[in-house]
């Protein structure tokens, strides 16, 4: 299986090469070549192609390191060719295009000296290119009135926004979206992309952003993530507006959105709204599909550790519900509180057939299900941030956030298991299930810059709860040997009662040594606390004559101390950025049924690490990196306490588990190619894991699933992806 999976991995790497190559060797339609008026080739020059009638955008591309440019695939017609840099002096040409190939040759760009002596000019330029920002005029794309901004980045080359809402901008995944370099509800992609309006909008920046560390000590570690900036129109600045609009139609459909908004230069206000019942969201629905399933046990939803997750999709009918408020206040320059509050409600019915081939040594069978759902979900968001930055010597971040679910869902499921002569056994099931979870964390993350260049330390502490409860009641009639004179029935009536709270509390450290060179000694240390406790009450009911009662009622703890020590080189200097670390962990466990004996486990790790990354220019990444690390068993996994809920997936923990040491190697490239606007990136990641803890699945003659967990040895796994 290795071998096999490595061939395909050696082709991703060739077609990346073959890629690399193709786009650097590509002829445009149109070409030429800028230089300054000293004759300099001048990379990194905006070339923008626009339409004569409206000046809006049709391609663009930025000039290589020799000053040369080629746009391709380019329709016949009129167009005006837009040459701008930052320093620089616009230039204009106007173009006709008739299939044949336009060679402009040299064009000349002489400095502002305007713009040098600090005066605004007010010439649209539809893309600007300034050090580790890219900026977009919004007019220069078609937008419609009741465009959000979503709508707005779907039109931009380079952007993409996938089914989730996770937003990538050329090939890297977007962080954070910021109204007026002000974070917006939390800087939610989900809620921010859906719920403004695309005409407000005057520019749009794609900016690389140095980490809150490197900010301040101006020390580059290599860490950067992309966010999104929106600048407002000037018209909108210091006033109101905002939109609402309405709307029905056959079958009782209908829809309602608002919002109303105010920024000035100190202050941001927003309120937003919508409600609908066609299926449009003002959030990321996956959240509301992750907590509605049916019957509990069903299906496999405790994922492999780094295997791919699995990705619900919508199905029935959608009634949404959303409502919130943000309000920014910037108290001085490079200090501001930021809160948010967030409603969301979601109402999904529908109805779902899935079919399952199951292979064992003793059985193997054909499952099929009908399901009719209703869920329900209610959810508050409560979001703070506190930035202040203002001191050239250190900063201090705070961010908070308080949830509250609470999920309601509605089952009924007729399942049919087959055989090759038939149909074998019934299993119809009627579930209500109520979920209650509050959960909420708070970071605080402090930075100081010590006398010494590159001399810094950092400490963060971070505290997280989770509190829910889960009433589940379900009725479940088996029907075995069907069609058969030993057919049998069992009705069970099932109750249970369960609460999980979960607490945990981070402390970590850093102190930065520099050795010259741009050789850096980072000394490192984390220390963690992580306590889950169960409760549960069960009582099932066997109907018969007597209604045969089996109660199970339990609390169990899980405890876990975590104590890393780290000691670190890194080396940054121009476009190569490498880290190499010890590390030293000590992890102590506890768990057990309470007033019963627990079992403790007290285990030292050494785990090295290392990272190469390389930057050759802007939108070029590559990326080697090793690291191992060490996974202890989940609650769930060593739990010594029988989950029987659902009668044919019956759950163990294996307590004798221990920890699997994972070593990763990863190879990752990004390449966004400004000519063609194409993004490539691809993830090859090799994982070599001893003491490997597996799911063991054994299904009895009565289908019957009985899922366990064990160390099985040696795993090896190889894990490649690729984005176009």
């Amino acid at each position: 299986m290795v071998k096999f999976q490595l061939k395909y991995g050696f082709i991703l790497i060739l077609f990346f090469l073959s890629l690399t190559s193709m786009q650097s060797q590509s002829s445009g339609a149109i070409s030429g070549r800028v230089l300054s008026a000293e004759k300099e080739a001048l990379e990194a020059v905006a070339v923008v192609l626009l339409g004569v009638k409206d000046s809006t955008y049709v391609d663009y591309t930025i000039t290589d390191a020799n000053g040369d440019f080629n746009i391709s695939e380019v329709p016949k017609g009129n167009y005006i060719l837009n040459i701008s840099s930052l320093g620089y002096l616009s230039v204009y040409k106007d173009l006709s295009y008739t299939g044949e190939a336009i060679a402009l040759g040299d064009l000349i760009l002489r400095e502002d000296t305007y713009e040098l002596e600090g005066v605004t000019l007010t010439a649209v330029v539809p893309v600007q290119i300034k050090q580790d920002t890219i900026a977009f005029n919004a007019n220069s794309f078609k937008v419609d009135s009741d465009d959000n901004l979503e709508e707005l980045l779907n039109k931009i080359p380079g952007m993409e926004i996938d089914s989730d809402g996770k937003v990538n901008a050329q090939g890297n995944e977007v962080t954070k979206i910021m109204i007026d370099g002000k974070e917006f509800f939390g800087g939610d992609p989900s809620i921010v992309l859906k719920n403004l309006s695309a005409d407000a909008i005057a520019n749009v920046e794609i900016i690389d952003q140095k980490s809150d560390e490197s900010e301040l000590t101006g020390v580059a570690d290599g860490n950067k993530e992309v966010v999104i900036n929106f600048t407002l129109k000037e018209s909108r600045k210091n006033n109101g507006f905002g939109k609402i609009s309405a709307g029905g139609g056959l079958d009782n459909r209908y829809f309602g959105n608002l919002n109303y908004n105010k920024f000035t230069s100190k202050t941001q206000f927003s309120v937003i709204g919508k409600i609908n019942n066609i299926n449009i969201t003002g959030s990321n629905i996956q959240d509301f599909l992750k907590n509605a399933d049916g019957v509990d046990g069903d299906g496999d939803d405790e994922e492999e550790q780094n295997s791919a997750q699995r990705t619900k999709s919508l199905s029935g009918y959608l009634n949404t519900a959303v409502a919130g408020v943000n309000v920014g206040h910037e108290f001085k320059e490079k200090e501001s509180l930021n809160g948010d509050y967030f409603y969301n409600y979601s109402k999904n019915d529908g109805s779902s057939l899935s079919k399952r081939i199951t292979f064992s040594n003793a059985n193997n069978f054909d499952y099929e299900a009908e399901n009719e759902y209703i869920n329900t979900k209610n959810n508050h968001n409560l979001n703070l941030d506190y930035k202040n930055k203002s001191n050239p010597n250190n900063s201090l971040i705070v961010k908070g956030q308080l949830i509250s679910d609470e999920v309601n869902s509605y089952s009924n499921r007729k399942g049919r298991y087959f055989k090759e002569e038939g149909l074998s056994t019934k299993n119809d099931n009627l579930s209500t299930v109520d979920r209650d979870r509050k959960r909420g964390n708070m970071a605080l993350n402090f930075y100081q810059k010590l006398r010494k260049k590159g001399r810094s330390l950092a400490t963060g502490l971070k505290t997280t709860f989770n509190r829910s409860t889960m009433k589940n009641d379900q009725y479940t009639l088996i029907t075995r040997q069907v069609n058969t004179p030993n057919e049998s029935v069992k009705e069970l009536n099932t109750l249970r009662d369960q609460k999980l709270n979960t607490s945990a509390i981070n402390f970590n450290f850093k102190y930065t040594e520099p050795l010259g060179g741009n050789h850096y000694l980072k000394l490192e240390s984390y220390m963690g606390n992580k306590i889950d406790r169960e409760n549960v009450y069960q009582n099932k009911t066997t109907i018969t004559s007597s209604n045969k009662e089996e109660i199970l009622q339990y609390d169990y703890d899980h405890n876990e101390n975590n104590y890393q020590t780290r000691l670190a080189h890194s080396y940054n200097v121009g476009t190569i950025n490498t880290y190499a670390a010890m590390e030293l962990q000590d992890i102590v466990r506890s768990f057990g049924v309470v007033n019963e004996a627990s079992m403790t486990t007290d285990r030292l790790f050494v785990n090295p690490m290392a990272t190469v990354q390389y930057i050759p220019k802007r939108g070029r990444k590559y990326r080697l990196s090793y690291k191992r690390n060490v996974r202890t068993p989940r609650p769930t996994e060593s739990s010594t306490v029988v989950n029987d809920l659902n009668p044919f997936s019956i759950r163990k923990g294996n307590p004798d588990l221990v920890a699997e040491k994972i070593d990763a190697l990863t190879v990752s490239a990004i390449v966004h190619d400004f000519r063609s606007s194409l993004s490539f990136n691809t993830r090859l990641q090799y994982q070599y894991t001893k003491d490997a803890i597996i799911k063991s699945v054994d299904v009895d003659e009565d289908y019957v699933r009985t899922l366990s967990y064990q160390n099985n040895g040696i795993k090896r796994r190889l894990n490649t992806s690729l984005g176009l």
